[in-house]
């Protein structure tokens, strides 16, 4: 009699058991959806802004960039991403934005200064934020030229290009009339 109760209570146990990992599954599936869908949503709104807007890491690495940034930074996303923050402005401002991300990460306020890009000697003002995401200390840095909205809109187009350019399947390249190459995937 004993063993039969205690094998029916194992039974019990076992099923509410498999019960209540089945729900977790559920729950963990739906939360994952909302994540995913939450992300998608926060993609799509960041690759309608017109300010460049990029994460960078703790060592100034840029992790993440959007259409608007790569349009400034005159590159594709191949060539941005991983790539050194600073790297991307002129020699003169690039201590300056390097002692930007060091005075965020030191002080935890947030810092602007302006600075010339390398690609087209443009002024933007750079704006850098720090956050943390999970374990790791991140920086949210926007960028913003100051162009007129059709300047804008022309950069968001050229980022656009160099994308395709940069996927295009066969071997593209872009040259002066003189001859002189200026880009090739």
């Amino acid at each position: 009699m004993v063993t039969l109760v205690a094998t029916l209570a194992l039974w019990w146990l076992l099923r509410h058991a498999a019960q209540q990992h089945h729900l977790a599954a559920r729950l963990a599936d739906s939360l994952q959806k909302q994540v995913t869908d939450r992300d998608a949503r926060l993609a799509s709104v960041l690759g309608e802004v017109d300010e460049g807007l990029l994460q960078v890491s703790a060592n100034g690495e840029i992790l993440d960039a959007n259409p608007a940034a790569l349009a400034l930074f005159d590159e594709s996303a191949p060539q941005v991403l991983k790539s050194g923050f600073s790297g991307h402005f002129e020699t003169a401002s690039a201590p300056q934005v390097q002692n930007l991300l060091t005075h965020v990460r030191a002080t935890g306020r947030d810092g602007s200064v302006r600075a010339h890009l390398a690609k087209g000697n443009r002024e933007c003002a750079v704006a850098v934020s720090l956050f943390r995401q999970e374990s790791a200390s991140l920086f949210l840095v926007r960028l913003s030229s100051g162009a007129s909205l059709p300047e804008t809109s022309a950069l968001k187009a050229t980022s656009i290009l160099l994308t395709y350019f940069d996927a295009a399947p066969d071997g593209l390249v872009i040259a002066e009339s003189d001859g002189r190459i200026i880009k090739a995937n």
